[in-house]
C-alpha cells in the first residue's frame, strides 16, 4: 500500500513535467511558471541548504520566497507538522533533494498537501537554463569521461570521486564544469586525497550558484570560500541572524520563533544580495555597523522614552489603537506615546492577545511607515530599527 501511495505521486508529477515540453524550445520564463508553479517573489527568492533547524527557521529572515531543499534525513522532515505549517504559511517552500522514494511514506504524503519542488522540475529547469545559456547539457556518463582515470587511487579516494565528484560535476554547465575538472584531474594524478576533500565546499558552492541562477534566486549565501577568520562553523545565514541576535534559539518554539518573524519577511535581504568573493566579509561588517546602530539606540535618553510609552500602550488598548493609527498618518509625534508610535511597539508579540483589536494595532506597527517614523524619532538606519524590533519580539517570546 506504502509503495502504491509513493509511486501514485511520483508517477503523477513526474507525468506533469513530461508534459510540458521541455524539449520544445520555448520561453524560460513560461518554462519556469508552469514547472515550479511559484509566484514572482516580491522581495527576492532565495535558494537554501537545510543544514540544521536554525538555518532554514531563519532562511525568511533573508527571503521572502525561501525555496529550502530537504533531503529524507534533514531536521524539517523530522517534525513533518512545522514543516505542513511553514509551507501553509508561506515560509518556506519545499525543493526535494531527491526522489520520493527517499522519503517516507508519511512525508510523502504531507508533501502531497503542501506546494513543493520536485526533483524532475528542478532538474529540467537547470537544464533548459543551461542550454538557453549557452553552458551545454548535464550528463553523468560525459561527466565521468571528462575524469583522469581514478583506479588506482586508495579506496577513500576511490569513493569520494564516485560518491561526490561525479555526481556534483554533472550538476555544473558544461562550461563550469571545464574550469573544475583540470584541478580534479590534477588531484587525481597526484594521488592528493587531501586536494580532493578541500575542493570540494568549492564545488559544492557551484553548485549551489548554478542551482540558484536556474531559478532566478540568491543563493544561501556564498559560492566562493571566505578567510577562516571571520566565518565560524555555522552556515552563513546562521552565522549572519545569530551575530544580530535574531538568531534561532532552542529557548523558544520553532512555531514562535516564526510567528515573531513572519512579519519581516525578506528584512535582511539587503546582507545576501551580493553573492561575489568576500561577500561574506562585507555582510558581516554591516552587521557590525547595525549591531553599534541598535547599542546607540538602547543607550539613548530617547530609549526611556519609547519605553514608558510602551508601558502606558500595554495598560491602555484604545490608547494604542489611536496612538498608533494617529502615529501612522503624523498626528503624534512627541511625548512617551508618540515614542512608542515611533518606535513601532508590537504589541500582539509581546503580550499574545488575541483579539482583532490588538491584532491590528500590531499591524499597523510593524508596517513601512511605523519603521520608518522610528528611524527618523532614534536617528538611525531603517535596518538598525528592523533589526532592533526583532530583537525586543524575540527576546519577549523567549522570557516567557
Amino acid at each position: 500500500m506504502c509503495g502504491n501511495f509513493v509511486d501514485s505521486v511520483e508517477n503523477r508529477e513526474k507525468a506533469r513535467v513530461d508534459g510540458l515540453g521541455f524539449e520544445r524550445h520555448r520561453n524560460l520564463d513560461e518554462i519556469l511558471r508552469e514547472a515550479i508553479r511559484i509566484r514572482a517573489p516580491r522581495k527576492a527568492r532565495g535558494l537554501v541548504w537545510d543544514d540544521d533547524l536554525p538555518t532554514a527557521l531563519a532562511s525568511p529572515l533573508f527571503y521572502d520566497q525561501s525555496l529550502v531543499f530537504v533531503c529524507p534525513h534533514c531536521d524539517l522532515v523530522r517534525d513533518l507538522g512545522l514543516l505542513e505549517w511553514m509551507a501553509e504559511n508561506d515560509l518556506i517552500i519545499p525543493v526535494l533533494g531527491g526522489c520520493y522514494h527517499a522519503f517516507t511514506k508519511e512525508t510523502v504524503a504531507v508533501l502531497a498537501r503542501i506546494k513543493h519542488i520536485s526533483p524532475f522540475a528542478f532538474f529540467e529547469v537547470e537544464q533548459a537554463w543551461a542550454n538557453k545559456e549557452g553552458l551545454g547539457c548535464l550528463c553523468s556518463a560525459c561527466t565521468k569521461k571528462e575524469l583522469a582515470d581514478y583506479s588506482k587511487l586508495p579506496t577513500e579516494a576511490r569513493r569520494l570521486v564516485e560518491s561526490f565528484y561525479i555526481g556534483r560535476l554533472t550538476e555544473l554547465p558544461t562550461r563550469i564544469r571545464a574550469t573544475v575538472i583540470p584541478q580534479v584531474n590534477a588531484s587525481i594524478a597526484a594521488g592528493d586525497m587531501r586536494a580532493l576533500e578541500d575542493l570540494t565546499d568549492t564545488i559544492d558552492s557551484m553548485v549551489i550558484l548554478s542551482r540558484a541562477r536556474s531559478i532566478g534566486a540568491i543563493p544561501q549565501f556564498r559560492f566562493s570560500k571566505e578567510p577562516k577568520r571571520r566565518v565560524s562553523s555555522a552556515e552563513e545565514s546562521k552565522l549572519l541572524a545569530l551575530s544580530l541576535g535574531i538568531g534561532y534559539s532552542s529557548k523558544i518554539r520553532p512555531r514562535e520563533y516564526l510567528e515573531v518573524i513572519a512579519d519581516f519577511k525578506g528584512a535582511l535581504g539587503f546582507l545576501v544580495k551580493d553573492d561575489s568573493p568576500n561577500s561574506l566579509s562585507r555582510a558581516l561588517d554591516k552587521v557590525e555597523q547595525i549591531n553599534t546602530e541598535i547599542r546607540g539606540i538602547r543607550a539613548s535618553r530617547r530609549y526611556k522614552l519609547y519605553q514608558l510609552g510602551t508601558r502606558l500602550l500595554r495598560r491602555n488598548r484604545r490608547v494604542a489603537i489611536e496612538a498608533i493609527v494617529g502615529g501612522a498618518f503624523g498626528l503624534l509625534a512627541t511625548g512617551p506615546v508618540g515614542a512608542a508610535v515611533g518606535a513601532g511597539t508590537v504589541l500582539a508579540a509581546e503580550t499574545a492577545a488575541k483579539d482583532a483589536a490588538t491584532q491590528a494595532v500590531s499591524r499597523v506597527s510593524k508596517g513601512p511607515v511605523a519603521l520608518s517614523a522610528a528611524a527618523h524619532f532614534f536617528g538611525k538606519s531603517l535596518e538598525a530599527v528592523q533589526v532592533w524590533r526583532l530583537q525586543e519580539s524575540i527576546r519577549t517570546r523567549s522570557a516567557r
